[in-house]
């Protein structure tokens, strides 16, 4: 438990506080409202309170400086940012390795005949991966999962993606790294000079909390939610490409015999058609029949079928459908470690309409052979070579990151929004889950700090490849990182200077005549409305040394408001602004502001009540 008497504690009013203030008021007002952008903003306030602290420097009774200009500075190198830069390099590899993407089709396949059971399944999975992994790229994965279930169930996608979010909300509740405000939170605590909180040390009530609130999420929340069509059409990843291969001793396929009309060694590639001699042999196929030297088969099957195929025979594709063009720039070849899977569709006033496959200079111009083609309405019995593009076919296409954005700013084709999806590697799932699995185990059995193992293992999974600088780079969000340095110096300038003491004794003059659980519940729904207008980073910093100056002067155990900062910072329900992933489900289930906002207060209400409730029944 913590020890009160540690928590350091300005005795002095000055105006070193009311600037602070003023800074803080500022920030918050401009990180709200976004005027200007949130880098500027956090640098603006990070100079400011350097060259004040340079010139006003915070003194002691004893003349000895507290607070300088480089304290203000400390932010970039605290801990706790190392942290959550490292575990969202952790997360991306995870993500890049795919290894996430074998639960939900595990869901789809257990729960093919119970829709309403996948839902659950799935929600539950994604509070309990969202414990450990930043929740943004949870939710984009189950995105297209549930908006299949919900076609499947014919209802709206409206009615799970709230739930989605909240879900993996709810799943931030659970351990130390569930959600960076946790790690800000035990940061910040630790530069208080308190006891740091341990990796699964609020795991009991933040399951209750949890589960209390999955409840809520499965059987009320889809009332309340608004049923709007969404056209989920197009998160179907059962689609099927059509796309080609010629026979050759190359790829170990010619003598094979033919099994039900699948590709040999690929049972869920479907044969369409077959090309002999000049001749077009159509299905049914004889059993016997066996695939000779030579032949050209038009052969179609999923996202997922065709993956497999490349990641076996990665140039496949290109000698057959992009023959001519390795002329014109020379074979640079494919790194399948690094390539992605996306979808092209082609555009309605596009010059390639008429054009044969590669004619479309994909593979010429951007190193992205195609190696699959979708046609809604047709049936396609011809060879994909000799097939002419027309507007709204969608071309599958192989490449890395890089040409892909390349081709965005291509006005001939669009690029979908959620196809892109990293051909997976079973060496890299292997290492990047050891090695995480590795930070949680060390972190939580305090071997090492976490500190440590998480950035440790994200330099680790480079050298390992798998996952690349640039890709590591790109995981690491300035925006944040910016936002949490300056909430970092704003709340120890708070502290030092006395304004969390200050801001505590108004809390507990606005609550006279409350208990001391009126006084704690009123403190986390406070918390609760500026976390959802405000950033919960910034909001977590700035409001842990006011919960600990405020649990002194109840006497109370300091823990259970430093508890209760984090389980308010992560109730991010209310406002589509709240929280990332509530943005990323705002556009498939086609919500408004107030579909939240109906959402949510009676969620964030239900959090607050059990929280209180855990604070009579559960805590000493």
């Amino acid at each position: 438990m913590l020890e009160a008497h540690t928590l350091f504690i300005v005795k002095f009013i000055s105006f070193h506080t009311w600037f602070v203030f003023g800074i803080i008021l500022m920030a918050m007002v401009l990180y709200a409202t976004e005027k200007i952008s949130l880098e500027l903003t956090s640098l603006f306030t990070l100079t400011t309170l350097m060259i004040f602290f340079h010139f006003f420097p915070v003194l002691d009774h004893g003349g000895k400086v507290i607070l300088s200009s480089g304290d203000i500075l400390l932010g970039f190198a605290n801990p706790a940012l190392i942290t959550i830069v490292s575990l969202l390099i952790i997360g991306q590899a995870i993500i890049q390795s795919n290894a996430l993407n074998v639960i939900p089709n595990l869901i789809l396949r257990l729960t093919r005949n119970n829709s309403t059971l996948a839902i659950v399944i799935s929600l539950v999975i994604v509070v309990l991966i969202s414990a450990f992994l930043n929740n943004t790229p949870v939710v984009v994965i189950f995105i297209p999962i549930l908006a299949q279930v919900a076609k499947d169930l014919k209802i709206s996608p409206s009615k799970v993606m709230i739930p989605l979010s909240y879900a993996a909300i709810l799943g931030g509740m659970i351990t130390l790294i569930g959600s960076s405000t946790n790690l800000l939170v035990s940061g910040t605590v630790v530069n208080l000079g308190l006891q740091p909180i341990g990796f699964f040390e609020f795991l009991v009530p933040g399951m209750i909390m949890s589960i209390v609130g999955m409840f809520y999420i499965v059987i009320i929340l889809p009332k309340i939610l608004p049923d709007r069509d969404t056209g989920s059409d197009k998160y179907d990843d059962d689609r099927s490409f059509v796309t080609q291969i010629n026979i050759s001793d190359e790829y170990e396929l010619s003598g094979k015999k033919l099994t039900e009309g699948t590709l040999p060694g690929f049972s869920d590639i479907t044969i369409r058609l077959i090309e002999r001699d000049n001749k077009s042999i159509l299905p049914p196929f004889q059993d016997d029949m066996i695939i000779k030297n030579g032949d050209v088969v038009a052969i179609s099957g999923t996202r997922d079928a065709l993956s497999r195929l490349v990641r076996q025979r990665p140039t496949i594709f290109i000698k057959n459908l992009h023959m001519g063009e390795k002329l014109v720039r020379g074979d640079q070849g494919i790194k399948i470690e690094e390539a992605n899977l996306a979808e092209l569709v082609v555009a309605p006033a596009s010059r390639i309409i008429g054009q044969y496959v590669h004619q479309a200079g994909l593979y010429s111009n951007y190193n992205c052979p195609v190696i699959g083609i979708q046609r809604k309405g047709n049936l396609i019995k011809t060879k994909i070579s000799q097939l002419r593009l027309v507007a709204g076919d969608v071309l599958l296409i192989l490449g890395q990151t890089e040409q892909l954005s390349n081709i965005r700013g291509n006005k001939d084709f669009i690029l979908t929004r959620w196809s892109m999806q990293q051909i997976s590697s079973l060496a890299r799932v292997v290492k990047t889950l050891v090695i995480f699995s590795l930070v949680i185990i060390l972190s939580a059995f305090n071997i090492v700090p976490i500190a440590i193992t998480s950035f440790t293992a994200a330099a680790l999974l480079i050298y390992l490849n798998c996952i690349n600088i640039r890709q590591a780079s790109r995981a690491i969000d300035g925006k944040i990182s910016l936002m949490i340095v300056a909430s970092i110096a704003m709340g120890h300038a708070m502290q030092v200077t006395g304004g969390a003491s200050l801001l505590a004794d108004n809390v507990l003059k606005i609550t006279t005549g409350l208990s001391e659980i009126g006084v704690i519940a009123f403190f986390f729904v406070f918390i609760v409305v500026m976390t959802n207008i405000l950033s919960n980073a910034a909001t977590a910093v700035l409001f842990t040394p006011i919960a600990a100056n405020l649990a002194l002067k109840l006497g109370v155990d300091p823990r259970i408001l430093i508890y209760g900062v984090i389980f308010a910072c992560n109730c991010s329900f209310v406002t589509p602004i709240g929280y990332q992933t509530n943005l990323l489900v705002m556009s498939p289930g086609k919500y408004k502001f107030i579909d939240f906002m109906k959402g949510g207060v009676p969620l964030a209400l239900i959090m607050c009540f059990v929280y209180t409730m855990l604070i009579i029944y559960y805590f000493d």
